[in-house]
This record gives structure tokens, C-alpha cells and sequence, in this order.
């Protein structure tokens, strides 16, 4: 799962928590079962009025990016349509945003939330403990923001649990915030309203921390993501192996919107009992650690 417009947020998932990959998979799927060339595809969109090119095309097929931008996503409704899949087939796939995803923005207004950012973040850091021997995930998350609207005093947390797992996520707030209503809109999708301890005027931070803990379906791979949909100060991810240290780690980023056409980058991390990662200034977009026993 991941969040784009409010607060982002990450979570277990098939192929790591709301990796573009999910999208990669049903598109290409889509496009085997229409047996249409990307050649053919883009000619299509280009007579819908709503034209993406072939290597564009490519680079969402294989996972090299996600499309993000407002023209990629009515291009996208488009080819729902071409692909001859319900509506919400494909832009439902994606590492949601909840400024960018229809899904999400409607679920977001339905309940009371403006699905353009009340607040920006400057720093997040988030905490997992994993075990071999447990079936749930527990993340738990720092947050420092700023409000950018006059009177702050809460936010949305936008969850989305892969339809493999058997339970929904569990929010458990730590510091200065309460729980709110919680919604399940559809196919997982969970989004939870956190009270600030106390309103927050324009300009003004806020910190906060709370836990999400996921239950975790036998036929999941191990990662976590944390989307970012806007330039943040400083970033920290780090995974307490509680059994034994993996064989494998690592870091991936996939720029988001306004580089939707650069290649994901991908490094090796030392795998150890606790594989850490801080980034000054990391660019928006999805950022992963994955690992392997």
C-alpha cells in the first residue's frame, strides 16, 4: 500500500508493501489477454486523445515506472478501456496516491477529507520488526509535518492490504495523535483518521508516532515500501530481524511523478540483524527495502 496526497504509508505486500510490480503484473497480464502489441496500444490512445508512447508503454510493463502524472492517469482510464478491464482494473493497482488515484481521492472526499495535502512532511522514520516465526509485520512510524492549512487537527492514513492476507491492519496510535473512524472502502483499502493531540495553525510542526501491524498471508514475500509523493528533509527506514539475519537485502527507489521516464536505481545492503537505511533529501517516489533468507 502506499499514499501519495496525505500521509504515505507502507505495508506487506505480494512483492513488498505497494510496489509498482502488482501494476506491472495485472498490465501485462491485460495486454497478453487482448493479445495487442504496444504499437497497436499506443495508436489507440493516440486516436483517444489521450497519447503515451511505446517506450513510455514499456517502461509500466515491465515495472520501470508507475504512471502518476494527471495526463498518465486519464491515459490510463483509457486503456482500461482498450484492454477491455472493469473500471479501477488498473489505476486499482497502483501503489496508491491519494491526491492521483481516483479510488482513493472519491474514498477520501466520501468521508471528509480534502484529498490535496493539509500538511507536509520533513521527516519520517519508520521502524519494523520481522520474524519467521510470527505472522504479522509490525511498523511503526515517526513523523515530524508542517500544516499548511489554518487549523490542522488530524489526518488521513491511507492502508491497503494485499487481497491474499487474511485480516486488515491493526493502527495503534503511540504519541500525539488518537485514532479516529476507521473505513474500509474496498479490495483492502483502509484509511484511518489520526487526531493531532492539538490543532496545529499554518506554518506550525506537529510530531507524532504510531504502529500499523499487518498480518501476513503464507504466500507473501518479505519487503516494505514507503512512497513519497513530495520532497521531504530526511528519511530513515530500518528492519529489526528478530530470528535470524537474511541472506539478502535491498534498496530500490522508482522516482515518482515528475520523473515517471528515469530508471529505478537498486543497491545492495549489508544483511545483518538490522539492515538500516537514512536518506538526506531522498527524491519523491517509491522507496523499498526487500530481503531474502
Amino acid at each position: 500500500m502506499s499514499h501519495d496526497g496525505s500521509m504515505p504509508s507502507a505495508s506487506p505486500n505480494s512483492s513488498g508493501p505497494g510496489l509498482p510490480t502488482d501494476f506491472a503484473a495485472v498490465l501485462s497480464a491485460a495486454i497478453a489477454q487482448r493479445n495487442l502489441t504496444l504499437d497497436r496500444i499506443a495508436q489507440h490512445l493516440r486516436e483517444s486523445g489521450t497519447p503515451i508512447s511505446i517506450a513510455t508503454l514499456s517502461y509500466w510493463q515491465t515495472g520501470r515506472s508507475l504512471p502518476t502524472r494527471t495526463r498518465s492517469l486519464m491515459a490510463l482510464r483509457e486503456l482500461e478501456k482498450v484492454l477491455r478491464v472493469p473500471d479501477g482494473g488498473l489505476t486499482g493497482a497502483l501503489p496508491q496516491g491519494a491526491n492521483r488515484n481516483p479510488r482513493i481521492s472519491g474514498a477520501l472526499i466520501r468521508i471528509g477529507f480534502n484529498p490535496d495535502p493539509d500538511f507536509a512532511n520533513q521527516t519520517l522514520q519508520d521502524s519494523i520488526e520481522f520474524s519467521l516465526a510470527r505472522t504479522t509485520q509490525s511498523e511503526t512510524t515517526r513523523q515530524l509535518l508542517r500544516a499548511e492549512t489554518a487549523c490542522l487537527h488530524r489526518i488521513p492514513l491511507v492502508l491497503r492490504q494485499e487481497a491474499s492476507s487474511r485480516c486488515l491492519p491493526v493502527v495503534e496510535p503511540v504519541a500525539g495523535c488518537s485514532l479516529g473512524d476507521v473505513t474500509t472502502v474496498d479490495n483492502g483499502l483502509v484509511i484511518a483518521e489520526l487526531k493531532l493531540s492539538r490543532p496545529v495553525s499554518q506554518g506550525e510542526t506537529a510530531q507524532m508516532e504510531y504502529r500499523v501491524v499487518w498480518d501476513i498471508a503464507d504466500d507473501e514475500d518479505f519487503g516494505f515500501a514507503r512512497v513519497l509523493p513530495r520532497p521531504i528533509d530526511h528519511l530513515a527506514i530500518d528492519v529489526h530481524f528478530l530470528d535470524r539475519r537474511p541472506r539478502l537485502a535491498t534498496y530500490t527507489v522508482r522516482p515518482g511523478a515528475e520523473n515517471e521516464d528515469q530508471h529505478p536505481a537498486s543497491q545492495q545492503l549489508e544483511p545483518t540483524r538490522l539492515v538500516q537505511l537514512s536518506l538526506a533529501d531522498p527524491i519523491p517516489g517509491v522507496h523499498q527495502l526487500g530481503w531474502e533468507f
